[in-house]
């Protein structure tokens, strides 16, 4: 047999069978779409959600960080930030309350000293916005929208005079009404609800408070793995030689549902990866099959069966090229158009506006997913297209290859309808799978 070593010649061929089925390869391009928008939109509502719920927990708690270690001495707080796990840790001190402002009674506002680290890598983080600057001098104040609506200022500015009664939580000092006139250095807003405020190092030394003293003080830790266990807190607790008075504040029990779900969810990731899979698979394995014969026929005339192989995947290229991109850009709106408004039904605390949008890499994998799929479910049939031989392609039956001498009975269209289901028991294997898995996937997502 003669080998026909043109490129050209193959892309042509390939082209004018691709442009001679445009039925078939609508359906082809259609399962692609299918594939990739059902991929892209699980994910990115699955991203959106987690993202949206974790931004929203983290402004609630007003600060970023994992565990808390209650009145921190100063050798713990340097053995905590020298531990492996740990990325960093600030301190936290309540020294003053606010009781009144002008003529004006306040819910007690807090006041809090944060170090550098807690306030750059732990607050800031959390925090919705913020204006001016953290405290520096000692008169300066940073106070929250709560605490100022309280207060009766609806237009903050910076520099502007805050004449305040205070008395500070120093220990074994009785409650001790103070005034002075701050000077308003900054405000923020964040989801606590919290009426609280920030001050200078130097305003927090003038209190008397100590970061041991009971309730007042705070390690927050945040770690490089946010998921540990029990007996990683009290690996912590037995390192740092603890004082009664002295506790960790975690949540493992959290951690440990959290992985739960996402367990949960990747098995569900999973069956839609199959049943997307399986969708592209089975409309590619009846589109070569339909044509086995014409393919034989192209052999006849000197194609080899690595130019008829080439023939599949190249059409099977040009559907992804028409699928993809359609699926990614029906996907993408749908995440920026669809999926705020769907997570705000779901949870009416969400408001359409706070959902953070999935990022691209969510839709990019969906792509490379369908793309790689696309490529894999070829290999079967472009190996049927391009290993028959031309006589055995001329007589070539859906199903008859590896038959048995099967005794045929009787029973009507029924039995001759069965019979024909599984004349190819790995095909109706494969069809059967994907039912079930498509039925799967539509009632967990539901």
């Amino acid at each position: 047999m003669l080998n026909v070593h043109n490129k050209k010649v193959v892309t042509d061929i390939a082209y004018t069978t691709y442009r001679a089925n445009k039925k078939r390869n609508l359906l082809m391009v259609f399962a692609v779409f299918f594939t990739v928008f059902l991929i892209a939109v699980v994910l990115a509502l699955g991203v959106s959600y987690w993202n949206t719920v974790s931004e929203r927990q983290i402004r609630m708690q007003g600060m970023d960080y994992d565990l808390s270690l209650s009145e921190p001495r100063e050798d713990q707080a340097e053995k905590i930030r020298s531990m492996e796990n740990v990325k960093y840790a600030g301190i936290a001190v309540k020294c003053a309350v606010l009781e009144q402002y002008q003529d004006q009674r306040l819910d007690k506002t807090r006041l809090y000293w944060l170090d550098e680290t807690c306030w750059d890598k732990q607050t800031v983080p959390a925090l919705e916005s913020y204006e001016g600057s953290y405290p520096q001098r000692e008169n300066e104040l940073m106070l929250s929208q709560n605490a100022l609506k309280a207060m009766g200022i609806q237009h903050p500015k910076i520099g502007m005079q805050l004449p305040v009664t205070y008395f500070t939580l120093k220990e074994d000092l009785q409650e001790e009404l103070l005034k002075k006139d701050f000077i308003l250095c900054g405000w923020y807003r964040d989801y606590s609800g919290e009426q609280r405020g920030y001050v200078s190092r130097g305003f927090w030394e003038t209190t008397g408070v100590k970061q041991t003293d009971f309730t007042q003080g705070t390690l927050k830790i945040s770690l490089k793995n946010p998921f540990y266990s029990d007996s990683e807190i009290t690996a912590i607790q037995n390192e740092i030689r603890m004082d009664h008075n002295q506790y960790i504040e975690a949540d493992a029990d959290t951690i440990s549902n959290f992985l739960k779900s996402v367990a949960g969810l990747a098995v569900l990731l999973i069956l839609i990866f199959l049943s997307g899979y399986l969708f592209i698979y089975n409309t590619m394995y009846l589109s070569v099959a339909r044509d086995i014969r014409y393919y034989g026929q192209l052999k006849t005339v000197g194609m080899t069966s690595v130019q008829l192989k080439k023939m599949v995947y190249l059409q099977a290229v040009w559907n992804a090229a028409a699928g993809i991109p359609l699926g990614l850009l029906a996907a993408y709106s749908a995440a920026h158009m669809i999926i705020p408004r769907l997570l705000h039904r779901m949870n009416p605390v969400l408001s359409a506006d706070d959902v953070v949008s999935a990022k691209i890499w969510v839709f990019l994998a969906a792509g490379c997913f369908a793309f790689f799929t696309n490529w894999i479910s070829c290999r079967k049939p472009a190996k049927m297209a391009g290993d028959g031989s031309p006589i055995e392609a001329l007589r070539y039956t859906e199903g008859a290859g590896r038959r048995k001498n099967v005794r045929r009975e009787s029973g009507g269209v029924y039995a001759m309808a069965f019979q024909n289901m599984f004349r190819d028991k790995k095909q109706a294997l494969v069809i059967f799978t994907s039912l079930i898995l498509a039925i799967i996937v539509f009632l967990v997502v539901n």
